[in-house]
């Protein structure tokens, strides 16, 4: 057997290498062109999902507006309308199907008013404000701004009125008057002459007052919940007075110790038919006694509030503060708060 020269064994390898690179090659261009297809059908199938999910009607989130029955109830009735219209337009659909959807929510009679004005109208155009500004003609109120503001000069708290009460009903008036885009100081200014003559007492003693209107108003309910059916409705009988829960010998318009403050001890029974909450005066409001911790458990077993022991609430909505032991309270300062 003739034995291979170097130069022919050379001539083998590199035909070997060269018929396996064109081996791996052949079968990597198959596997490429493999890989190719599925991506090309991947990204059918992703673009007809999209054109489905763009297709899709969305659902409807919030709830119809009820139907309007008259003018009485148009200012609220208008805001909801809008306001589904704006959410859920495209749940709705087209113009057409949202001219249809606000005269439905309409009662019957008030589809009967509005209906001779609309039949003037080229309903091809299925614009829904048709039958808004319609309503808007029948049943705006031009007058409601001067009423709203009368109404807002003319009120004046009384000693014994709840300062929540006052609040919410000087906040719908400032509210129509648009009296809210006033500064903040003229908002103080107005609400400090029509506060009752009690309360413009304790807010004329502190020496800093807030310089915006919500501190502001902030201020007039702490200082204020001590007066009222409020502090009454919650608690029973909470005042100052014969027959109160609780006695203050001190006087509040100065420092005072808290052993100058004496409570009557009652038992807090939800069977009681006369059902009275001991409580102590501060200058910050009414506080709740000393409970022992299997007292509040008790309480809270009783289904009661665990500050006061009263039924009907819980302690996060209790008037009374949460009690705390104090060496004295600074009745001016600005600074005086409760804290553990």
């Amino acid at each position: 057997m003739d034995t291979l020269s170097p130069q022919h064994i050379q001539e083998l390898i590199q035909a070997a290498v060269e018929n396996a690179s064109a081996t791996l090659t052949a079968q990597f261009n198959v596997e490429l062109d493999k890989l190719r297809t599925q991506n090309t059908e991947f990204r059918a199938q992703i673009a007809a999902l999209q054109s489905a999910a763009a297709s899709r009607k969305p659902r409807p989130v919030l709830p119809d507006p009820p139907l309007l029955t008259g003018p009485a109830e148009f200012d609220v009735w208008i805001p909801l309308l809008q306001g589904k219209l704006r959410v859920d337009g495209d749940a709705i659909g087209s113009d057409e199907a949202k001219f249809i959807y606000v005269y439905g929510r309409l009662d019957w009679k008030v589809q009967q008013i509005v209906r001779p004005q609309l039949s003037h109208t080229q309903f091809n155009e299925w614009d829904y404000t048709q039958v808004t500004s319609a309503l808007s003609r029948i049943y705006n109120d031009p007058n409601k701004l001067v009423r709203a503001s009368r109404k807002l000069r003319a009120m004046k708290m009384k000693d014994d009125d709840s300062i929540r009460t006052f609040l919410t009903n000087w906040e719908k008036y400032s509210w129509e008057a648009g009296t809210t885009v006033q500064p903040d100081i003229l908002r103080i200014q107005d609400l400090r002459a029509a506060i009752s003559n009690k309360l413009q007492g304790k807010v004329d003693d502190r020496e800093l007052l807030p310089e915006t209107y919500d501190d502001f108003v902030t201020l007039l309910l702490r200082l204020g919940e001590g007066y009222g059916n409020y502090m009454a409705g919650s608690h029973g009988n909470t005042s100052n007075k014969p027959g109160s829960t609780y006695t203050s010998t001190a006087n509040t318009s100065t420092p005072m110790d808290i052993s100058q403050v004496r409570i009557d001890s009652i038992n807090v029974k939800p069977s009681d038919s006369k059902l009275k909450i001991a409580s102590i005066w501060t200058p910050k409001g009414q506080m709740a006694v000393s409970s022992t911790h299997k007292e509040r458990r008790e309480r809270l077993e009783q289904g009661n509030c665990e500050r006061c022991g009263g039924p009907g609430h819980m302690a996060s909505t209790c008037s009374l503060l949460p009690y705390r032991e104090y060496v004295k309270f600074e009745v001016d300062s600005e600074t005086d708060d409760f804290s553990d």
